[in-house]
């Protein structure tokens, strides 16, 4: 999404504390609020502003019962980024916890909220504490299966983030060996980790190095070359690949993530390298935290969905016959020869005139063919 005139803004900070003024006092319709809103969070997440009255003021709306309630949520996910002390967004995602996150709602508002936590502390630091993150590990199990993988993708978050706070079985075989050999240190509030070189450039290198079979440093191979935009693009594919072993737990072949991250097209791996550190924090919609939708019950509703599903080829042909370029087939055209010629023709005059031993002879043709293709038929196209 082009988020330019929002990067632009001279003073983000006053705007967004007047929107926030205008609020509070309430006398708008609640979409017109509700689309304010959003822009609040929008300011405050892409220029990391301190608006620390927003959280409290969406506490109250964050009720399974209220209107447009994911909506909300969304706002609330964007309103987060690492420059938010903990203490401020702690009580809101624990009011989340208390009033969705419980066996006595429904398996779709779990899911919500556990979709809304995960996306909150994948933006802020240190929310959650050990005896909580293990409670909602334990919705691991839930009968639900949108419920069951909402966790699991807030298990793998915190394999990338924070692992040390997961328990040993949940950590998965990459985050555990990264925090023995003490790669992966726990995120402090404050702090600024200050990067010497391009992320993930040694990874880079070492490819370089093995598909040029050069002997050496790869970092002195890197040092003696300008980097091009391909360079750039499979840098990205490494760091992705890296952030995906770390949350599944498990190395991937490397012709696996070459082939999908190839296969992809620039828009795509944009999107999936949105959970990437060191990047702009992208704006999050009330669709990306519902819930899976239900599978259809009834009768009529398994019939519908069958029917949407269904390709009208009849329809594909016609279009595409329209978009070809040139004229009719020879096939086409002689179907739709006028009959009156189809008479006069050499092959009709020709049938007509056969003898009673050429018409044995095509007539045990056609019964030997009808045999070999009973089971297969042809359809007319």
């Amino acid at each position: 999404s082009n988020l330019s005139a929002i990067d632009l803004l001279n003073d983000p900070q006053t705007l967004a504390e007047r929107l926030l003024q205008r609020l509070s006092k309430g006398g708008e319709p609640f979409l017109f609020r509700l689309l304010m809103l959003h822009l609040v969070a929008r300011l405050i997440g892409r220029h990391q502003l301190q608006v620390l009255n927003l959280y409290p003021f969406l506490q109250k709306y964050l009720v399974p019962t209220q209107k447009e309630v994911t909506k909300v949520m969304a706002a609330l996910v964007e309103a987060s980024h690492p420059a938010v002390p903990p203490e401020e967004v702690r009580p809101v995602v624990l009011h989340i916890v208390r009033y969705f996150v419980t066996e006595a709602q429904s398996p779709e508002v779990i899911e919500i909220g556990l979709n809304t936590i995960r996306e909150v502390c994948a933006r802020s630091i240190n929310i959650l504490t050990e005896e909580e993150l293990t409670d909602l590990c334990g919705f691991r199990k839930h009968k639900n299966k949108g419920v069951s993988m909402a966790v699991r993708s807030l298990i793998n978050t915190y394999r990338e983030l924070h692992p040390q706070l997961l328990h040993r079985s949940l950590r998965g075989r990459e985050a555990t060996v990264a925090v023995s050999r003490g790669e992966v240190q726990a995120p402090q509030f404050g702090e600024m980790q200050a990067s010497e070189k391009i992320e993930g450039l040694e990874m880079l290198a070492a490819k370089k190095g093995k598909h040029e079979k050069e002997v050496g440093d790869g970092m002195d191979l890197m040092s003696e070359k300008v980097l091009s935009p391909e360079d750039f693009k499979q840098l990205r594919k490494l760091r992705l690949q890296k952030s995906i072993e770390m949350q599944m737990g498990r190395k991937r072949p490397a012709e696996d993530i070459s082939s999908s991250s190839g296969s992809s097209s620039e828009s795509d791996a944009e999107e999936d390298e949105r959970g990437l550190t060191g990047r702009l924090p992208d704006q999050v919609s009330a669709d990306m935290l519902s819930a899976t939708p239900k599978r259809a019950r009834t009768k009529a509703e398994r019939l519908a969905r069958v029917k949407a599903g269904r390709t009208d080829f009849k329809e594909k042909i016609i279009e595409r016959a329209k978009n070809r370029k040139g004229g009719k087939t020879n096939k086409e055209n002689a179907r739709n020869k006028p009959l009156l010629m189809t008479l006069q023709s050499k092959a009709v005059k020709e049938k007509k005139a056969r003898t009673a031993k050429q018409k044995l002879t095509s007539m045990r043709g056609h019964i030997k063919t009808l045999r070999k293709n009973a089971a297969h038929p042809k359809r007319r196209r």
